[in-house]
């Protein structure tokens, strides 16, 4: 037998859930790009609008630059943590496969020292 054992042990991870959850962060994260775009386009109308004064347009005008990078941040975020499920699917599927050739190197080592331990004789 060889002197060394592989993991038998299979890798434990859902590929199917991860798949959704990154998918989930990226439509998430374009759904925020949607707002973002709509809070540009409301900033430009608003802008050119002079009759909207007062106390709600400067608690907008402090607040909008603030919601922005916000938006900004969290979509930074989602696709971050969407790549990182990917890599960590990508990670146990190259460990899965690592481990299934340390499996097969094994299979064949022991085989090899089965065939040199066999008798040898006259037939």
């Amino acid at each position: 037998m060889p002197d060394w054992q592989p993991n038998w042990e299979d890798v434990v991870f859902d590929h199917a859930k991860a798949s959704a959850a990154a998918t989930e962060c990226r439509l998430a994260a374009g759904s925020l790009l949607t707002v973002a775009d709509g809070l540009v386009s409301a900033d430009g109308s608003l802008a050119s609008d002079a009759a909207w004064q007062g106390a709600y347009r400067d608690d907008y005008s402090g607040e909008r630059p603030r919601v922005a990078t916000e938006l900004r941040d969290a979509r930074t975020a989602l696709v971050a943590l969407a790549n990182k499920i990917e890599a960590a699917a990508a990670d146990a599927t190259t460990e899965q496969r690592r481990r299934e050739a340390d499996r097969t190197r094994w299979r064949a080592e022991r085989d090899s020292e089965r065939e040199l331990a066999r008798p040898r004789g006259p037939r």
